[in-house]
């Protein structure tokens, strides 16, 4: 049941692109109910594993914050009279509909997280259908090989960490 979704795309921008559409995937209730408390839990886990400077994919955590410490950063190599700073900032497009299942699985287990719940988050990741829905019509189902749903508590969102 939490492996099918209708997916409507919603323009990030008017007039809308085909390029500018946002996938919203429309799963079923009990389904985004499930993910919430697993995920809560998970990332409760994950969390004392994460790198301080993780700033994409969790809750309560924004570009401001990543700004700020850059800024922070920043800041300090000049005070101490250091010249130069060398800043890398990568946003990946899309990140929500690249995910490699088998690389966010290992990277579970890497980070420590339960057997049970790495089990339950394969489950949910693979055997992916979703289908398009768009002013009323309705395409086939089609199989994904990656990417994954993201919400404020979602295992896709972990799954993206």
């Amino acid at each position: 049941m939490w492996e099918r979704a209708h997916v409507t795309p919603l323009p990030k921008t008017i007039p809308a692109h085909v390029d500018s559409l946002r996938p919203i995937a429309l799963t079923d209730t009990f389904a985004k109910v499930a993910d919430h408390f697993v995920a809560k839990d998970v990332l409760k886990s994950m969390m004392s594993r994460l790198d301080p400077t993780q700033y994409g994919n969790l809750k309560g955590i924004s570009t401001s914050h990543c700004l700020i410490d850059i800024l922070h950063t920043v800041h300090s190599h000049a005070d101490k009279g250091t010249s130069s700073s060398t800043i890398l900032i990568t946003d990946f497009s899309k990140a929500f509909d690249r995910v490699d299942h088998t690389v966010a699985i290992n990277k579970l287990l890497d980070m420590g997280v339960k057997g049970g719940h790495v089990a339950w988050i394969e489950n949910f990741l693979s055997e992916r259908h979703q289908r398009v829905k768009y002013k009323g019509a309705l395409s086939d189902w089609c199989f994904t090989l990656a990417g994954t749903t993201g919400g404020a508590y979602s295992l896709g969102r972990i799954a993206a960490t």
